[in-house]
């Protein structure tokens, strides 16, 4: 017996084809296939707003946004501009020597010169997607903030409210993924960690790999522009040779090799986002589509990727149980089908 499941997904009467159906007579013999003609399914069109899940977290405004987001240092060339005031104090006091005061101004300006950058954020379209919501336009609310994080897909708070809204629409599997982008973006804050805590309770989600770290790259890229910065004022201000030599030389081993390690181990799980089953799946035990399942796993668990056959991958839960799934069935960053599956309204209209 084969079971065609069939979620709505769009209104109108829509083609089914289902695949072909290999089997054993009852009296024995060879296998034969069964060849099934295209069927049909009507879907009337649901009426009215679709209801809110109740979650207690709400979508940040436009200033938790902006406080949330964060510009990223340790993939950009211009961090190298984080040791700038080591570097201008050591040529004022070593060429020029001026005054304390002067110093104290260069320190400053070079400092505001790092900060300065502007703000990215489209104000006006995460305005008008907190609106939708307000109104009651849920399910507006979810395509606009997603046109928004296509093109701002870094950003930790963007991605919290697609989390939210989408946890209020009741896509908990992308709210999931939504969460974990924003822990992965931000790791350090405690709110994204809230959010896809209720999430995750709300799916009765088990079997999920909790997110990957908790520190970002970042961290080790300004405690190694601190030391860098203490290491040339301390040279300026030090006259004997010998213990500049000596003093240079300790800060700079334990800062290389320090900030080295922790900053390779921490951008390797910046980068090494889990894949969320998008809807609920049973795992194979080999690739294929005619493969019995065996291992069912919810909608939004979190899973480790392992390998790829083509459009099959094998993955792998947090009890070291491996299983074969379709692409279309996991939301990863790494996949052909991001931009279709991770978006809810790209995945209705195409998929």
């Amino acid at each position: 017996v084969r079971v065609l499941r069939l979620r709505p997904t769009r209104a109108g009467t829509l083609p089914v084809l289902p695949r072909a159906f290999p089997f054993v007579p009852a009296g024995g013999g060879a296998v034969q296939t069964a060849t099934i003609e295209q069927l049909t399914a009507s879907v009337a069109a649901p009426d009215g707003l679709p209801a809110r899940v109740a979650l207690e977290s709400t979508p940040l405004s436009v200033d938790q946004i902006r406080g949330l987001d964060r510009r990223v240092w340790f993939s950009e060339l211009s961090s190298l501009g984080l040791i700038a005031p080591g570097l201008l104090i050591l040529l004022a006091l070593r060429l020029f020597r001026p005054r304390m005061a002067s110093s104290i101004v260069i320190l400053v300006a070079s400092l505001l010169l790092i900060d300065a950058y502007s703000d990215r954020l489209p104000v006006d379209d995460l305005v008008f997607a907190e609106r939708l919501a307000t109104d009651g336009d849920l399910r507006g609310a979810v395509r606009a903030t997603e046109r928004i994080a296509r093109h701002f897909s870094d950003s930790p708070g963007i991605n919290y409210n697609l989390a939210v809204y989408y946890a209020q629409l009741g896509d908990l599997p992308r709210a999931v993924f939504a969460a974990r982008e924003t822990i992965r973006l931000a790791p350090g804050r405690s709110r994204p960690r809230d959010l896809l805590a209720e999430i995750e309770e709300l799916a009765r989600i088990n079997r999920t790999i909790p997110p990957l770290h908790r520190f970002h790259p970042d961290l080790f890229v300004f405690s190694s522009a601190i030391l860098a910065n203490g290491l040339l004022v301390g040279i300026a201000l030090v006259r004997r040779r010998r213990a500049i030599l000596l003093l240079g030389g300790i800060v700079l081993v334990l800062l290389v090799v320090a900030s080295a390690l922790l900053l390779v181990s921490t951008s390797i799980s910046y980068h090494s986002q889990l894949a969320v089953a998008v809807d609920d799946v049973v795992l194979t035990r080999i690739p294929g589509p005619d493969s019995d399942g065996w291992l069912p796993i919810t909608g939004g668990t979190a899973v480790r990727i392992v390998a790829s056959q083509g459009d099959a991958i094998l993955v792998e839960t947090s009890l070291g149980q491996q299983g074969w799934a379709r692409l279309q069935d996991l939301i990863w960053q790494k996949s052909p089908l991001i931009e279709l599956i991770r978006y809810r309204a790209y995945a209705l209209e195409y998929l």
